[in-house]
């Protein structure tokens, strides 16, 4: 019987060291879970954070992009407003709008360049371009650029081109007049 107590014992140390195996074993398995729940979580932070630095990256490069349009902008209203001032001065608020619209039309015409700078400077186009580098441009002009600028052309899309009515050029002569106001005419490029 002492064997069988023996063996009985020893069976019995057996299953309470293989119990306390299976319990240290359980809560090593649940320490190395919440670990590698902690380190999926820690994972998803720095995903989420490289996602923030892509997203702010993309942003920072519209904001660059949105600075350069509005510099540019703000370079083509002053540009504009001189022109108006120069060309229009002394006319009134419909005349200036309507070289301003002039302007811009050309913009969107074939026939001229793209850009309201190139537009300007374009060979044989505005006589005050000696002035405009030292030009100001007065309130009205620059209202009337921005007019412009922000709520688009007031004359027909066609009508590019406009010159003081008592200029007596055969090629002046020879537009198409859309409207008479001050002291200039506003004309299609087509002729008559």
């Amino acid at each position: 019987m002492t064997k069988l107590k023996q063996t009985l014992a020893l069976s019995a140390v057996m299953v309470a060291g293989m119990m306390f195996l299976c319990i240290w074993y359980a809560v090593q398995v649940d320490a190395l879970e919440r670990r590698v729940d902690g380190l999926k979580k820690e994972l998803e932070a720095e995903r989420s954070i490289s996602a923030q630095a892509v997203d702010l990256a993309k942003m920072s490069d519209v904001v660059s992009e949105l600075r350069k349009q509005l510099h540019g902008e703000q370079d083509d209203l002053d540009l504009l407003a001189r022109v108006i001032h120069e060309e229009a001065r002394g006319e009134s608020y419909e005349g200036k709008l309507m070289v301003g619209s002039v302007v811009v039309n050309r913009v969107k015409h074939a026939s001229f360049p793209n850009t309201v700078r190139e537009v300007v400077y374009q060979k044989n186009q505005f006589d005050v371009l000696p002035k405009l580098s030292t030009s100001m441009s007065s309130d009205d002009s620059r209202k009337a650029a921005k007019e412009v600028m922000t709520k688009g052309s007031i004359l027909p899309r066609e009508v590019v081109v406009f010159f003081n009515k008592g200029v007596n050029e055969s090629w002046v002569q020879s537009r198409k007049v859309y409207k008479v106001v001050g002291n200039h005419a506003f004309a299609y490029l087509d002729r008559k």
